[in-house]
């Protein structure tokens, strides 16, 4: 097997790590948000912690919560969401994560506009 055109025959446990911290996203059916946390935490967070400067995480976090239409939430604990705002949090938080692969478990199934 090859992933980007470079073999992965000799894939450790280790390399397989790292490569799925690097390179995959996951928007999970079950949220994987951090309920006591703000909407604007939650992806704010995700952004730090893959690195980004908190200034431009800042202003990364604020455009993603707009494209999926959560901006007027961002101050709201995510416990407090619908079930379709917890899955466009989810979301969010997966566009945070500069990755070429995003993975999704039933995505849509409650992100009708809430």
């Amino acid at each position: 097997m090859s992933l980007s055109g470079k073999p992965t025959s000799h894939y450790g446990q280790s390399d397989w790590e790292q490569y799925r911290a690097h390179r995959i996203s996951f928007i999970s059916q079950n949220y994987d948000i951090l309920p006591g946390c703000t909407v604007f935490e939650n992806v704010i967070s995700a952004l730090i912690l893959n690195g980004m400067d908190r200034a431009l995480a800042k202003e990364r976090a604020e455009e993603i919560l707009l494209r999926v239409e959560l901006a007027d939430k961002k101050k709201r604990r995510a416990a407090k969401l619908s079930s379709g705002q917890k899955q466009r949090l989810s979301i969010a938080r997966a566009l945070a994560k500069p990755a070429p692969i995003l993975i999704a478990d039933e995505p849509t199934c409650s992100s009708a506009s809430a």
